[in-house]
Order: C-alpha cells, then structure tokens, then sequence
C-alpha cells in the first residue's frame, strides 16, 4: 500500500482515511477495526490505533507492505504516535517504508537498536564518479555504452551523483546524438 503524505495529513483522521484506503487496495478489509475504532466517541489513542492495525496485520497472515512517502510533510502529533504504535507491535510480515527529506519526529533509537529500523542516507543513494563511469550513458542505442573518464566527472560534477540526474544526462546525450545524426536532414 502507498501514501504519499501532504501537510493536511496532520489530522490523524484524514492520514487514516488514506492509509486505509490505500491498504484496502492490496487488502480489502485490512484496518477496519482501526476505522471503527475511530469512529466512536472517546476512542483509544493514537499509539494504541497504530497497536491495534499491527494485531489486525499479524491476523492478516499474509505479507504487508505499506510506503509512506513524504513523511517530512506531517507536522509532529497523532500521526507520528500511531506510527510509532504501529512499529511498537510490528509483526515480522509487515515491511514498512518512511520517505522523508528529513529526518521524521519519531522516536526511533530503539528501534534502531533491536535492528528492527534500517536506515538508508540521501548520500548513500548518490553514485559515485565510478559508478557514473559505469552508468549506461545512453538507453537508445548510440552505440556508446558508458562514460568516458572525462564525461564521468563533468556529469557526477553536474548531477551531484543522484540517479535523475543520470537518467536526464543519460536521455540529453541521446538528444544530441540523434540532432547530430539529423543534422543534415530535418531540425530537431
């Protein structure tokens, strides 16, 4: 299930309502005891929802997947305390992805200690001039391969190693390829 997060998913209501839509996706039925939960007067907190869809998915038995991306866009309150209820009872089934550009306001440290939390880095997702070395330059067939050594540095230089940038230097040298190859004939 996929969400990507916006800054009106403060409200642990509306947040819900999209997980839950999107986890009814892949899932029909798969957090209704948390909407019923939600649904009456002096309901549980946010923790104890995000304990409750943690039973719901180890009842599920099968494989879970949920993406939050863009976590960065929540402000802190009951959505981060139903995450981290969530993450409290997490059964081995669920495999759960946060996409933040910084670092989300919870309290993960023990998480991270029990080793249930990786961590992947902006800067572990940059390749380095190597590996731009290596990178396909160009997808449709020029006939060049890769990079040489000299355009390896101009694009990590240019791109700062992130894989877009790659990919639009990779499709621009395509273009200019192919205005080279038509040069004569018709404009590009």
């Amino acid at each position: 299930a996929w969400l990507t997060a916006e800054e009106d998913d403060g409200s642990l209501g509306r947040f819900w309502a999209h997980l839950h839509e999107a986890l009814g996706n892949v899932a029909p039925g798969l957090g209704d005891l948390v909407a019923a939960s939600l649904a009456i007067p002096h309901r549980a907190s946010a923790a104890e929802l995000g304990r409750i869809l943690a039973d719901e998915i180890t009842d599920h038995g099968d494989p879970v997947r949920i993406v939050i991306d863009d976590v960065h866009r929540i402000p802190p309150g009951e959505v981060h305390d139903f995450l981290i209820g969530l993450l409290e009872l997490a059964p081995s089934s669920l495999r759960f992805l946060l996409t933040a550009r910084t670092e989300p306001p919870l309290a993960l440290d023990r998480f991270r200690l029990r080793g249930q939390v990786n961590d992947v880095l902006s800067e572990e997702l940059l390749f380095n001039e190597d590996e731009v070395r290596a990178f396909p330059a160009n997808l449709h067939g020029d006939g060049r391969a890769r990079y040489t050594a000299e355009e390896a540095e101009a694009v990590w230089r240019q791109t700062g190693g992130w894989a877009a940038g790659l990919r639009l230097a990779s499709l621009r040298r395509s273009v200019d390829t192919e205005i080279v190859r038509r040069r004569d004939t018709r404009p590009a």
